[in-house]
């Protein structure tokens, strides 16, 4: 349990669940495993920006939870770690196919202009700062994009996006921001999409698995152990799509 505390605390069960589900849109596009390349600098992105997120929220006394003070407490060492990583991804990156770099630019540009809006409070409650997490979140994740796809893989991107963004707002919902009908709301469109898109045939069940364990473990949380401390649970279930690579080994 003190490994499970520490790879939370680290945030690299999100970093996990990121990998994870990179590997499995990546599979479902190209009937081929991801380069490890792609998969070194998404962990690292991912990595960075929790964990600065972290030393932000300190820095202007947001946040001082467990996570949070662990962070602080370490943040030389990690400062240390994160100039090691940064020299392999720059060593990686002219090997990288120029759309790679340029779509890469893109979401940069975009995290920078969400911290923009964040600190000049520009988001309200159509424009959440939520809801622009997820879209960076889902972007990243289904890195790099190709638009010449097919609507089985727009409805499965569509599906993360709204689990990411179910995912922020629950937890928002336990630490103290009521959104009762939102998260209903959120839960019945996925449930929707998911059965509009397996009856049409656009994706078979297998290929909806990841996404079945990852809503189910959040339905439970919301419904029988409505808790703030059931995050790690929650993230871990973004590990879900594992269990589908393990099953085609077999």
């Amino acid at each position: 349990m003190r490994i499970l505390r520490l790879v939370h605390y680290l945030s690299l069960d999100v970093c996990l669940g990121a990998l994870a589900y990179q590997s499995f849109f990546y599979h479902f596009r190209f009937r081929h495993q991801i380069p490890f390349s792609y998969q070194f600098i998404l962990f690292c992105c991912v990595w960075f920006v929790y964990l600065l997120d972290r030393i932000i929220d300190l820095r202007l006394d947001l946040i001082k939870d467990n996570r949070h003070q662990f962070i602080f407490k370490h943040r030389k060492s990690l400062f240390y770690l994160f100039v090691v990583l940064g020299v392999f991804v720059i060593y990686l990156l002219p090997k990288m196919p120029l759309i790679f770099l340029f779509q890469g630019c893109i979401l940069f540009f975009l995290v920078i202009l969400y911290w923009f809006f964040w600190s000049q409070k520009w988001f309200n409650r159509w424009f959440t700062k939520e809801m622009v997490t997820a879209i960076i979140y889902t972007f990243g994740i289904v890195f790099p994009v190709d638009l010449n796809q097919t609507l089985a893989f727009y409805s499965l991107v569509l599906l993360f996006f709204l689990l990411v963004f179910y995912h922020i707002k629950l937890f928002l919902h336990f630490s103290g921001k009521k959104c009762f009908t939102f998260l209903w709301m959120v839960e019945l469109l996925i449930i929707l999409i998911i059965l509009f898109t397996y009856i049409l045939g656009l994706i078979n069940l297998i290929n909806l698995i990841p996404i079945l364990i990852t809503l189910g473990v959040q339905l439970i949380i919301h419904y029988f152990y409505s808790t703030i401390r059931m995050r790690l649970i929650a993230e871990m279930a973004y590990w879900s799509p594992i269990l589908l690579m393990i099953y085609e080994l077999f």
